[in-house]
């Protein structure tokens, strides 16, 4: 990989476009995730009591983990970008 030229504007789009694709299924991932655990949160408030606390809180702890590793990634990317390996 060649370092991307961020003074072009034309190549500083097209390098954000490819940094827009980084970890994408990881992030669609953790929003689900956390979509998730506020229905499952909102569910156990208005109609199902008795769930356990724990389900809803782990479907956010996915989902804040998958958002954090996509963020991750996409830091490592463009460290890896930048210093051209």
């Amino acid at each position: 990989m060649t370092a991307p030229n961020l003074k072009d504007p034309a190549e500083r789009r097209a390098y954000q476009r490819e940094l827009r694709r980084v970890g994408r299924p990881l992030r669609l991932t953790g929003i689900a995730f956390l979509l998730l655990g506020l229905l499952l949160g909102v569910a156990r408030l208005i109609w199902w009591p008795p769930m356990p606390v724990a389900i809803p809180l782990a479907a956010l702890v996915l989902g804040a983990i998958n958002m954090l590793a996509a963020i991750g990634l996409k830091t490592v990317y463009h460290a890896r970008r930048v210093k051209g390996d």
